[in-house]
């Protein structure tokens, strides 16, 4: 019965225009972001990410000039405007986590193809170590986000010398940026 109304689901978006690989990522996004979503507000909170959200209850200037790596601290600062509890404060985690499923997507269909970058896709959203990390409210979501991407320019670049191109000087600076980010 459940096939059959996915099927439904499926058939109505494709007439309406949506190709049915835009309906299986957006499936798969769904899928990834229920996972991290599911009871965020009611895990426990590591010692760890109580001294994370110490630091991040201090200004920017504070967090800057006594953090190393501050960018996870600015994201956990920002939400704090909106709650303090786990739901709020790992919800930067979330969304970076969703965000790196639909990365994988990406780079893998530029080289595998279709096939493979939902594959590929799907294995990140269902990831265990993946979606820990993106219930968390410490900066491992956000470094596997930065790498993920920093590895996007990075096949941009590859791909560009493969084929002879010229290589956009925009891609080697945002793979240098994403890489000294998180460095």
């Amino acid at each position: 019965r459940k096939c059959m109304k996915l099927k439904e689901t499926f058939t109505k978006a494709i007439k309406n225009k949506l190709s049915l690989e835009t309906v299986v990522i957006i499936s798969i996004l769904l899928l990834a972001s229920s996972y991290r979503l599911h009871d965020l507000n009611k895990r426990s909170v590591w010692y760890d990410e109580v001294l994370t959200v110490a630091q991040s209850e201090k200004s920017f200037a504070q967090i800057n000039k006594e953090v190393p790596t501050p960018i996870h601290y600015y994201f956990v600062k920002l939400f704090m405007y909106f709650g303090k509890n786990t739901f709020v404060l790992g919800l930067p985690s979330v969304i970076f986590g969703v965000a790196t499923v639909y990365l994988v997507y990406v780079i893998a269909k530029q080289l595998f193809g279709r096939s493979t970058a939902v594959v590929s896709s799907f294995l990140t959203a269902i990831s265990p170590m993946l979606i820990e990390f993106s219930r968390q409210i410490l900066f491992f979501s956000y470094y596997t986000f930065f790498s993920t991407l920093a590895i996007y320019f990075l096949v941009r670049i590859c791909i560009s010398l493969q084929k002879k191109e010229y290589v956009r000087y925009k891609d080697i600076i945002f793979f240098t940026l994403f890489c000294i980010v998180n460095i």
